[in-house]
């Protein structure tokens, strides 16, 4: 009895830490030298942590050519991104569970202006398909300006973002749950695992 009540008292403190929120604050600038910085503090201020801006580099170490390149491998992460969001379903499931998410978070200030395009126009449709829906209901929910635009010309990520909020831990474990365990999760990473193994065959292959 007295184990089973030791480990009732675990469970419910574990329950009670996960019931206090965590307070996120956040700047991001991509014009010119992009700048990203982000502060977090949980437990009423106890436990806490900044995320200083990448901009306090020396000039010395800094490399030629550094910022194109910085950004030419940002664009190739959302284009490798947009391959997979034409995966079966994914798309309409990370639309509920940004809908999800959206509902656990408590905004105190929020601002987002930023222009978005991966260089090809269909993976930037996929990405407008499940940016339109979130800018509208944020416009509608809260607020806040909110303006996420789109360039199907050219690849670029050109902004700014900044605000605070507040996040309830317990409240994400259901939408994440049920994101990880859904088809299309499983969809991508099959993919995944393909992917990398069509690259190691390659890779290993004799010329």
């Amino acid at each position: 009895m007295i184990v089973i009540a030791v480990i009732g008292g675990l469970i419910i403190l574990g329950l009670l830490i996960l019931a206090i929120p965590i307070d996120l604050f956040w700047v991001m600038e991509t014009y010119g030298q992009p700048r990203f910085s982000i502060r977090w503090s949980w437990l009423f201020g106890l436990v806490s942590q900044e995320v200083p801006t990448k901009g306090k580099i020396s000039k010395r170490k800094r490399k030629p050519f550094g910022r194109k390149l910085r950004r030419i491998n940002l664009l190739r992460r959302l284009r490798n991104g947009g391959e997979y969001l034409q995966v079966r379903g994914l798309a309409s499931r990370l639309l509920q569970f940004t809908r999800q998410i959206m509902q656990c978070l408590h905004f105190e200030k929020l601002e987002i202006d930023l222009i978005i395009g991966l260089g090809d126009p269909a993976e930037t449709f996929y990405l407008f398909a499940l940016g339109e829906p979130f800018q509208r209901w944020l416009n509608f929910r809260q607020p806040f300006p909110v303006k996420l635009r789109y360039s199907f010309s050219e690849p670029m990520v050109q902004g700014y973002s900044k605000g605070s909020v507040k996040l309830y831990p317990i409240q994400l474990a259901q939408p994440v749950l049920q994101l990880i365990f859904s088809r299309p999760a499983f969809r991508v990473l099959r993919k995944v695992i393909r992917n990398r193994w069509q690259r190691k065959r390659s890779v290993s292959k004799p010329r």
